[in-house]
């Protein structure tokens, strides 16, 4: 939770440092687009989180690879901080912050719904709907099926769940009759 926590600092940090929604949109995609390219790369990821291999070389490594791609300074800088402070392991949360502060520019959320079975487009709509009046925003739900589930559905919107899930039902039924 802690990590959570840090990330959420460097990316609110950041987003303070730039001056408009535009500039914030622009270097936002560009970081998300470089921390998926280290991701990608376990070897770079390794050698950046290294205790042994001093600042330096990790920067020289770091601005090479990424002036060839990024010509933005403040993405640069970020990417030194976040070495000088060893905070590498941080890259996968900061990038998810990153992503949810791009929807929040475009007042969006995204929404992960698990369903017992393939849910009608109607049904779709209709929860789609209710979410949107209750949270203000744009919807980018995401639907998937799973047999994990007797019957109902599932949703996650950033730490709140909504669990509509036949077993949710029975536990609750459940709990009733024991008080």
């Amino acid at each position: 939770m802690e990590d959570v926590i840090l990330a959420n600092r460097y990316v609110t940090a950041l987003k303070r440092s730039l001056k408009d929604k535009e500039t914030i949109e622009h270097t936002f995609n560009s970081l998300v687009t470089v921390i998926t390219g280290i991701e990608a790369d376990e070897r770079l990821l390794k050698f950046l989180d290294n205790p042994v291999i001093n600042v330096e070389n990790k920067n020289k490594v770091l601005k090479s690879m990424v002036e060839e791609t990024i010509k933005d300074t403040k993405v640069i800088q970020f990417f030194f901080l976040l070495v000088s402070k060893n905070r590498i392991s941080l890259l996968p949360l900061i990038k998810e912050g990153m992503k949810r502060e791009l929807l929040d520019l475009k007042n969006e959320i995204e929404v992960y719904v698990i369903a017992a079975s393939k849910m009608e487009n109607q049904n779709k709509d209709r929860f789609i709907q209710y979410l949107k009046s209750q949270l203000g925003k744009e919807i980018k739900a995401n639907f998937t099926e799973s047999n994990r589930y007797l019957g109902g559905f599932y949703a996650k919107v950033r730490h709140t769940v909504y669990d509509g899930t036949l077993d949710n039902s029975l536990n609750n039924l459940k709990l009733a009759f024991k008080n």
